[in-house]
């Protein structure tokens, strides 16, 4: 859980979003796995909270750009290498690109669970 939102967060830096578009990967990859913590189905969970229609709909059906991500981070942690090159060609995301973003990601989650 500690490692999905920065990994989205600098996957979205490495494509050149803004702060707004890295700020929205972040939350996406936070509110990604409710479902997983409260043992129920995300709809139920994230449509009460009014998130933005771009969160939402990729928390939800894995839409947009946001969805794309967050479809890449999934891969990322179970899915075979086919499948996240796929998701890597698809958001035109880089080898070197997915490493760092997986460092930065590492770092941050190391980091707060040391802090816990």
């Amino acid at each position: 859980a500690a490692h999905r939102p920065p990994f989205m967060e600098a996957l979205s830096a490495a494509r050149q979003g803004s702060r707004e578009d890295k700020d929205r990967a972040f939350m996406t990859g936070l509110f990604s796995l409710l479902d997983a913590l409260f043992n129920a189905p995300i709809r139920d969970l994230v449509l009460p909270l009014n998130l933005e229609d771009g969160i939402t709909r990729a928390l939800v059906s894995r839409e947009g750009e946001l969805g794309c991500l967050l479809e890449l981070a999934i891969a990322a942690e179970t899915a075979p290498a086919e499948k996240l090159g796929q998701c890597m060609e698809t958001l035109a995301v880089s080898r070197d690109a997915f490493l760092a973003a997986q460092r930065v990601a590492v770092t941050w989650a190391t980091q707060v669970c040391r802090e816990m």
